[in-house]
């Protein structure tokens, strides 16, 4: 379908570039490293669900649906956990310290609705539970690439200004 196309193959391809920005970014930092395969996995598995569609309203599962169950799961783990690494890892960089707090919260507030939504135990409200997960995730993404996007065009910036003045060793 057209959404899955646009939406889920799409996204899933600029959250991998996401992944690289974020290793360039946080390359230093050991425990926020791995964040970055964490998302290119993350990524991966969007991409995959696009290309595997759901089964919407079926007794039996096909293969295609399972498969874009296994790959749900996968990449929301594995966001989840690049939340986790980013937030631990970053915690002590005077940049990122906000940032590592919404980490956090946003990993807290993931966990807090997936194992419900995992786990049926709120069968009736699954559908909305599973839009919130994927919401707070979303809103994680932009908001890290918004950051990340400040710091470089900061960065550009100040190379140009650099080099507009000649100065080689600045």
């Amino acid at each position: 379908s057209v959404f899955n196309l646009l939406g889920l193959m799409t996204s899933g391809a600029l959250v991998v570039v996401l992944s690289a920005g974020l290793h360039a970014e946080l390359g230093g930092n050991r425990l926020a490293r791995i964040a970055s395969p964490l998302l290119a996995v993350s990524g991966i598995s969007l991409f995959m669900t696009g290309i595997f569609p759901c089964d919407v309203g079926v007794a039996e599962p096909t293969a295609s649906g399972m498969l874009h169950g296994f790959f749900a799961a996968a990449g929301t783990l594995a966001i989840i956990g690049a939340a986790l690494a980013t937030g631990l890892g970053m915690m002590r960089d005077a940049v990122w310290r906000n940032y590592a707090r919404f980490s956090l919260c946003v990993t807290a507030v993931a966990v807090a609705l997936y194992l419900p939504y995992q786990f049926d135990l709120f069968a009736r409200w699954e559908g909305a539970v599973q839009r919130m997960l994927v919401l707070i995730l979303l809103v994680w993404l932009e908001v890290m690439s918004i950051k990340l996007l400040g710091r470089s065009w900061a960065k550009a910036s100040s190379e140009s200004d650099r080099a507009s003045r000649g100065c080689t060793e600045c």
